[in-house]
């Protein structure tokens, strides 16, 4: 065989190969993208709807409220036995499965000063004085907010994954108790989907790549 014709072989495997491996690389990042802001929106919509249903909780508690039944402290102690669980001694309480976000995500809310009212972990601080890794006023800007009702992201330490990931809060406010109340989680929460499968794509180019070089060794 002919060195002109071995050349012009090889040359057409090439093409072939990047006629296969371009495409796949364009539709991948494509659809990764597109799946990524179709599952971030998702996501965000949940995350309202759940802040929603404690607004919509703490509505109902404040009637009885109103009627007599229960005083504002005793409404409150039942809206976070409701969401939670009692406290333990370690100042947590358990989240509840049907009202956890994904499997770090949680309700969460402040009072009109900054006080951590009702969360699973840290009920109690003030978060006037957290500040965020890439330096967001955390509870002015979750008070702030929550005036209107609207999301905000910031970057908190994942304590599942041990790293420093972007997270995302849908706040809003209840007039009646002053609390302004949030839903929030990690982004990654929502696209784990979307990463999965430019995991795979990247898998499959990479496979080909392999498999047209060992090709070209052997037939160039």
């Amino acid at each position: 065989m002919s060195v002109k014709f071995k050349s012009i072989r090889t040359s057409l495997m090439v093409i072939c190969l990047l006629m296969l491996l371009i495409p796949t690389f364009i539709i991948g990042i494509s659809t990764y993208i597109s799946s990524k802001n179709e599952l971030n929106e998702a996501g965000k919509a949940q995350l309202k709807k759940s802040t929603e249903l404690v607004l919509g909780m703490v509505r109902i508690l404040q009637q009885e409220v109103e009627e007599g039944h229960l005083t504002e402290e005793e409404a409150q102690e039942k809206l976070r036995l409701e969401l939670f669980g009692e406290k333990d001694a370690d100042n947590r309480r358990p989240i509840k499965e049907q009202y956890a976000l994904g499997t770090s995500g949680y309700v969460n809310a402040l009072d009109e000063n900054g006080l951590s009212v009702m969360n699973p972990v840290d009920e109690g601080r003030n978060a006037m004085e957290a500040v965020t890794e890439d330096g967001v006023k955390l509870g002015q800007t979750f008070l702030e907010t929550g005036k209107k009702g609207g999301f905000f992201e910031y970057k908190w330490l994942n304590p599942q994954s041990n790293k420093v990931e972007d997270k995302i809060i849908y706040v809003q406010k209840d007039e009646k108790w002053g609390w302004t109340i949030g839903s929030g989680t990690y982004l990654s929460e929502f696209n784990q989907g979307a990463t999965q499968m430019a995991k795979t794509v990247a898998f499959i180019s990479t496979l080909a790549i392999v498999i047209g070089i060992v090709l070209l060794y052997f037939l160039a």
